[in-house]
Formats: C-alpha cells, sequence, structure tokens
C-alpha cells in the first residue's frame, strides 16, 4: 500500500507518524539508507531450478523462512494492530507445511 492510499484510510495524525518517521525520522533515514545499498549481485551462476526456501526458525519448521516482530504503534495503522499480524501468521501458519 502506497503513502497515499494508506492517507486515504488512516487518521491524519497516524499517517503523519508513519509518514515522518515516528519521532526524529533518524530509524527511517538509516532504513532508507541501507535499504538503497542492498543489491543482489551473483558471484556464481547456479542451477536454480530447484531451490528450496525451507528451514527452521526457533525450532520450528518453516516452508518459507519470514518472520514478524513486533512493530511499535502498529494500532495506528489499525485498532487491532500487532494482533491482526498475529491472526495472519496463525491462519498462514496451519494452511502451509514444510513437504
Amino acid at each position: 500500500m502506497n503513502q497515499e492510499a494508506a492517507g486515504s484510510v488512516m487518521s491524519h495524525q497516524a499517517s503523519l507518524y508513519y509518514h515522518t518517521g515516528s519521532l526524529d525520522g533518524i530509524s527511517m533515514r538509516g532504513n532508507k539508507d541501507s535499504f538503497r545499498k542492498c543489491r543482489i549481485v551473483p558471484r556464481v551462476m547456479r542451477n536454480v531450478s530447484s531451490v528450496r526456501p525451507q528451514t527452521t526458525i526457533f525450532g520450528l519448521e518453516s516452508a518459507l523462512p519470514i518472520y514478524i516482530s513486533p512493530s511499535s504503534n502498529a494500532m495506528l495503522g489499525h485498532p487491532d494492530g500487532e494482533l491482526n499480524m498475529t491472526r495472519g501468521v496463525s491462519q498462514l501458519r496451519s494452511t502451509s507445511s514444510v513437504s
């Protein structure tokens, strides 16, 4: 969801909070700078026709290694904030398995 779309469903105060990087914007600037430095540079040609992303995270098998961590003030985006992120993950976990 882009900033304009988010602003159309969030309160003005919440939209400003996220858009400006909460308080001082230091973390947001650091995140943007780090993201700009990320480049996928292939160093060796490999056969990727059968890549499998399965792994174990915190002792649990995962078909796709995605980890969701707490987010500051997630309830500004939605009243149920982090609870909805947890609900979404639990629904995926019950329908996904490592094969």
